[in-house]
């Protein structure tokens, strides 16, 4: 397709705490030569939640996209200090059923209401929703 030939991988993982996490994910390696389409590999990685990365960079996001793949109570856990920011105006987290009812709770205990949600899509086990949560405005 585009006849890359090698690509180079970081692995950083944000979650609710800082440490090291053992983890894998499917990698899509349909564009490289030689790499079978799709295959799941394993690693560790040091992981840190979204109050110390942000912390660490100096920078406060107005809009952040999360899409974990079940992760997203443990990164939602990492970001209360970032929820309580005014600088942060949305989220758009894509949660699955077991996480939903959770992640919602948790923006709208920080302030955030829901102004968008995508049809449910994937099968039983692996249905995901797509959420945008906007901060709230008291009139």
């Amino acid at each position: 397709m585009n006849h890359v030939q090698w690509v180079q991988q970081y692995y950083f993982a944000i979650s609710s705490h800082s440490g090291l996490l053992r983890t894998a994910e499917h990698t899509n390696y349909k564009s490289i030569a030689g790499q079978p389409k799709v295959n799941w590999i394993g690693y560790t990685t040091w992981s840190l939640s979204l109050d110390e990365l942000m912390s660490l960079v100096n920078h406060i996001p107005t809009y952040i996209k999360v899409d974990v793949d079940g992760g997203e109570s443990d990164v939602v856990d990492g970001m209360t200090a970032l929820l309580q920011r005014p600088e942060l105006k949305s989220v758009l987290i894509e949660v699955n059923d077991q996480t939903r009812a959770g992640v919602i709770a948790k923006f709208n205990a920080a302030g955030f209401r829901q102004s968008f949600q995508s049809e449910p899509r994937g099968d039983a086990m692996q249905r995901t929703t797509n959420i945008i949560f906007q901060r709230h405005r008291a009139d």
